[in-house]
């Protein structure tokens, strides 16, 4: 795969990369898209994960619907097939949108009506199972179907395809180690770290900080992490969950529980190369911990260092009262066969 270039429509994603995404899908399946009506109505199916109607007499495209990133309708003699896209990439889903988008559907009579959560990886959506996770490399395949089948050439679906192309390649090829390693760089470190990579890292690397694609790589990496060493954990119990987010612009992956101490969360983080075991007080959004929260937060985590055979002294408390304590630090290269039994074996030391 060749990124030493960006075509215009990349160029363009640089102030906005969903928006100009869900910009071109719009026109694309919208009544101004050059391709054939059955076409359109055959793209709306296959992300709809329904059958394509009969005989469709056309096809709309909203952008904004309400703040929904799009919403695309095919007309036909029996009604309407409509499809509502949210679409994430440099963000994630966040507290109870896809709930909010639920109920404006429904308010607005917009029935029946198909979900798709459009992300980098198809991450299935954290808190509402009635929209359907797809990939963008999932899009590239339906769209370059139906483009090839109209048979016509169409130099902006070309970049559109070219683009979705390149983003579902640095997805497949995260379990790579060395491409892995350049999107974790990306984020940190300049261009000159990537003389000691193989001769095609520089194309990539820049490719992928031009993109600022390189924490929502991150992220999936982080997902492919996390199930790996559960796997070879076999899983969690009950109460523990696994989580991955961001902050500080990068990635980190969390294994934790939040009810053993009663107001507190405690668990295992992974951020960087740092594997640590941590406690804090669950606080709402904005509030700072009172000098007993942080007290409490210490002697728990105190007492899960003594459980687990951990010698070393905690980080200082944050505003939040954050407490951790190392214990692990893993390989430079993010291969995730070395990777993933390392991590296994701390949230064995964090959980049991």
């Amino acid at each position: 795969m060749n990124f030493e270039r960006l075509s215009p429509l990349e160029m363009m994603s640089l102030a906005n990369l969903e928006r100009v995404h869900t910009s071109i899908l719009a026109w694309i399946l919208g009544e101004d898209s050059p391709l054939p009506l059955r076409q359109r109505a055959n793209i709306v199916a296959a992300l709809s994960g329904i059958d394509p109607v009969a005989s469709p007499t056309g096809t709309r495209s909203v952008m904004e619907y309400e703040h929904i990133d799009l919403l695309v309708t095919v007309v036909h003699a029996g009604g309407m097939q409509n499809l509502a896209i949210e679409a994430k990439l440099r963000s994630n889903e966040h507290s109870n949108q896809l709930a909010e988008y639920d109920d404006i559907l429904e308010k607005n009579k917009i029935s029946p009506c198909a979900k798709v959560l459009l992300t980098l990886d198809g991450t299935l959506p954290e808190r509402n199972e009635m929209w359907n996770p797809i990939s963008y490399e999932r899009l590239e395949e339906v769209i370059r179907r139906e483009y090839e089948a109209a048979g016509k050439a169409d130099i902006y679906i070309q970049d559109f395809l070219q683009l979705l192309e390149r983003l579902g390649w640095l997805v497949r090829n995260l379990d790579r180690p060395e491409c892995a390693s350049l999107c974790f760089r990306s984020v940190v470190q300049d261009q000159d770290a990537v003389d000691r990579d193989p001769e095609d890292a520089p194309g990539l690397f820049r490719y992928v900080k031009r993109m600022r694609l390189g924490k929502i790589l991150q992220e999936c990496w982080m997902r492919r992490l996390c199930a790996r060493a559960l796997a070879l954990r076999e899983l969690l119990p009950e109460h523990w969950g696994a989580m991955v987010g961001e902050t500080n612009g990068a990635a980190f992956l969390n294994v934790e529980n939040l009810t053993r101490y009663p107001g507190f969360g405690v668990g295992l983080q992974i951020q960087g190369r740092a594997l640590k075991m941590f406690s804090y007080p669950v606080l709402g959004p904005g509030t700072d911990a009172t000098e007993e929260q942080q007290t409490e937060a210490a002697t728990i985590l105190a007492e899960m260092m003594v459980k687990a055979e951990i010698p070393g002294t905690p980080t200082t408390p944050r505003n939040r009262g954050f407490r951790s304590i190392a214990i692990g630090t893993a390989p430079e290269e993010r291969d995730l066969a070395a990777w993933g039994p390392l991590v296994a074996n701390a949230i064995t030391k964090v959980v049991d």
